[in-house]
């Protein structure tokens, strides 16, 4: 059941005006002989996302299964859509996932809006957010929480808003994406896994209907960010602020680092999230039997 809180909290604002994704046939990849602005990498080395910045908007490349150009708009202009160029090795779900999870987050960065590599409930009336790089457990730590009641606010991405000394996180999609030995360990049987995507083995869960999920908008109290699980026991740590803003500046979705409005618009925003919410380091070893204290330490600190 919902807390009272996110009952009493007002209808949550459209997160933003859905950008509209065209699709084109397919096409091979071909070299743009040119410096990518950004190049994000997957935990084991390999190019995830190569980001290029062409004439008025941003290129997405995803090596080996699309590109994604996204214009450099605000969300009510006529160049809200996003093109997307697959290759033939691409699923329609694969496609959609990129879309819903990488592209539309990153974009949001450049119209204005605030979102960060994360997963987020509802404890004790408060949103809170866990982050961290691909395998910190943010997923697990999120569905393990969910699977005990706590409402989902989102897996993937986490939009706040900030207003002077206010800050809320807004609910994204309902679902969860696991690897197999985290599904095994936290979800009953009776979950099915939605369309298989192509670039990974991790399986998406759409939760509506098994999990608690939280629909509105609510005050968003603290931040843990994950650390790579040496600590022999659940250990959190209130960050100082310059290592806090450093933690915060490194778990956003950012599509242009080199645009000095949207660095400074950014730095100015987590100021506030730093001043106004609480933000932790947290550690635990990586086994499914310390959860149950995960989840203590994170209560007894809220």
């Amino acid at each position: 059941m919902l807390n009272e809180n996110a009952k009493r909290a007002k209808p949550m604002p459209e997160p933003f005006v859905s950008p509209q994704l065209v699709t084109l046939p397919p096409k091979d990849q071909t070299d743009l002989f040119a410096e990518p602005q950004q190049h994000w990498k997957l935990p084991d080395g390999r190019s995830w996302c190569l980001v290029f910045r062409i004439g008025t908007g941003y290129l997405m490349r995803f090596p080996d299964l699309a590109d994604f150009t996204v214009a450099h708009g605000n969300e009510s202009s006529c160049n809200n859509a996003i093109v997307c160029v697959p290759t033939s090795r691409a699923s329609p779900q694969t496609l959609k996932h990129l879309f819903v999870n990488q592209v539309v987050p990153a974009a949001l960065s450049i119209r204005g809006r605030f979102v960060f590599h994360g997963s987020g409930l509802v404890i004790n009336g408060v949103g809170v957010g866990f982050f961290g790089e691909s395998g910190t457990g943010k997923s697990t730590i999120a569905t393990f929480l969910a699977c005990h009641g706590y409402p989902l606010l989102s897996d993937d991405g986490l939009e706040l808003i900030e207003k002077e000394s206010d800050v809320s996180v807004l609910p994204s999609h309902a679902s969860v994406r696991l690897w197999q030995d985290s599904r095994d360990a936290l979800l009953p049987d009776t979950f099915t896994p939605d369309p298989q995507v192509s670039h990974t083995s991790k399986e998406q869960f759409t939760v509506s209907g098994h999990f608690s999920t939280c629909p509105n908008p609510v005050k968003f109290g603290a931040a843990f960010f994950l650390g790579n699980g040496t600590a022999p026991q659940p250990l959190v740590t209130l960050l100082p602020p310059l290592k806090a803003h450093i933690a915060w500046i490194s778990n956003s979705f950012l599509l242009d680092v080199h645009e000095k409005g949207v660095m400074s618009r950014q730095f100015h925003r987590v100021a506030t999230i730093i001043k106004n919410t609480r933000s932790y380091h947290l550690d635990y070893p990586r086994n499914y039997s310390s959860l149950p204290d995960v989840l203590a330490a994170i209560k007894k600190h809220l």
